[in-house]
């Protein structure tokens, strides 16, 4: 949740791109910071906002999508038209065994096999 406050009488120095003072109603992005006794501030109401020039990156996530998705094993297509396999983390208790979950597995992998068409 956001805080408002009201911040009265405070020195504000702007360091802006393109805009020698700002403008009422546009949006800036950039750092808003209180400047320290260090940097010659007599007191806690002086403050400096830095635009930035980045503009945010934008990623683009390579996806891998489930052609198979099974109790024990899920099968993703690569971009590249390859295969492969992820192995579901089992849940071991007294009814099923690290045994138990090979063997699903294997019978898993054969159907796969099968509906795939891969040797």
């Amino acid at each position: 949740m956001l805080k408002k406050n009201r911040l009265l009488c405070i020195d504000l120095q702007t360091f802006l791109q393109f805009d020698p003072l700002p403008v009422v109603g546009k949006p800036y992005l950039g750092t808003l910071r209180c400047k320290t006794p260090s940097e010659g501030c007599l007191y806690a109401n002086e403050f400096v906002f830095v635009e930035s020039t980045e503009k945010k990156k934008v990623t683009t996530v390579r996806r891998t999508p489930v052609i198979y998705s099974g109790c024990c094993v899920n099968v993703h297509r690569c971009s590249d038209g390859s295969l492969r396999l992820d192995f579901n983390r089992p849940r071991f208790d007294s009814n099923f065994s690290f045994r138990d979950f090979c063997l699903a597995a294997a019978q898993e992998l054969l159907t796969i096999s099968r509906l795939l068409g891969e040797e």
